[in-house]
């Protein structure tokens, strides 16, 4: 949290990171780089509405406090549902 890239360092097998830290910079090694920016639901052309589930304006699925869909049974995690968009969390 509160870090930003100001450098990298593209090389074969690695990247190196310069980050601005709240203490200062530090510089990272890493194998791979995944940036990911403005991620959305990808929902659009599923026809859920055709089954019954329900989704927001902005095509996230609505779910209960338990993750399940407007379908009993059927539930949905990750990044079709509003909150943390990571299935892990």
């Amino acid at each position: 949290m509160s870090t930003k890239i100001k450098t990298i360092k593209a090389e074969k097998v690695s990247a190196e990171l310069l980050l601005e830290t709240s203490d200062g910079t530090e510089t990272l090694t890493a194998d791979k780089i995944l940036v990911s920016v403005g991620r959305i639901p990808n929902t659009i052309g599923l026809n859920l509405e055709k089954i019954g589930i329900e989704t927001t304006a902005q095509g996230y699925i609505k779910i209960n406090t338990r993750f399940e869909t407007t379908i009993k049974g059927i539930y949905a995690i990750g990044d079709i549902v509003e909150g943390p968009m990571l299935a892990h969390s």
